[in-house]
């Protein structure tokens, strides 16, 4: 999953990334940044548990902050 770059979003913009089939533990849901953004200071997050929720918050200029993260 790619993301838009963090300065087309406003800060306090959310986005949320869920593993609805339930298969990230076989197969890892990578989400990638754009450009030169970072997602909580690395260049990819990875959900890896079945089920597996990641909520992203744009900072505005330049990072996804992960506000939330939910593993079952």
């Amino acid at each position: 999953i790619n993301l838009p770059a963090v300065a087309a979003a406003n800060a306090g913009d959310e986005i949320e990334v869920i593993d609805s089939g339930g298969n990230s533990s076989a197969q890892p849901v990578t989400i990638n940044r754009a450009g030169s953004d970072l997602i909580r200071g690395s260049t990819s997050y990875v959900i890896n548990t079945d089920y597996g929720t990641v909520r992203l918050r744009s900072d505005g200029t330049s990072k996804w902050h992960v506000i939330a993260q939910v593993t079952t």
